[in-house]
């Protein structure tokens, strides 16, 4: 009996250090995790080549010449990809934009990393997308302890 490849999970973030903390965390929990990408345009691009992601972790301030809410309006329009948005941002015009776009789900800068997983479960079981095998389902087990390791 063959194994369903696991979820791959594309994160857009143009600060290096948390683009990789990110990507080495999720890819340890069993997701692949291709290279993060620092701008939308290469975003838009990413999900039209292989591996496709199942999920997109969208920064919304990002290098290049588009943000990352221009970035999910264009890869919504092309691809049926659902989009997490990161933010340090809470302020009242970033709230109505989001508000606006609708992601399946975001996450305010600093984030624990249970919060990661917890908006990666929710929006895995809101599209019904399959979880790898092996991943608990009791989430808030994983992060028990929310510092770096």
């Amino acid at each position: 009996m063959s194994r369903e490849p696991a979820p791959v999970i594309l994160i857009v973030e143009d600060e290096g250090l948390i683009a990789l903390e990110m990507m080495e965390f999720l890819a340890g929990k069993g997701y692949r995790v291709p290279d993060p990408v620092p701008t939308g345009e290469e975003a838009i691009d990413r999900c039209g080549e292989d591996p496709r992601p199942d999920l997109v972790l969208m920064d919304v301030i990002l290098a290049g010449r588009i943000n990352g809410i221009e970035a999910t309006r264009v890869i919504r329009g092309r691809y049926p990809v659902p989009v997490i948005m990161l933010t340090a941002c809470n302020d009242d015009k970033t709230r109505a934009m989001l508000e606006e776009l609708a992601p399946e789900g975001h996450l305010v800068k600093p984030f624990t990393r249970e919060d990661l997983l917890d908006a990666i479960s929710l929006v895995f079981d809101r599209t019904r997308a399959k979880i790898p095998a092996g991943l608990p389902e009791n989430r808030p087990s994983i992060m028990e302890d929310n510092h770096d390791d």
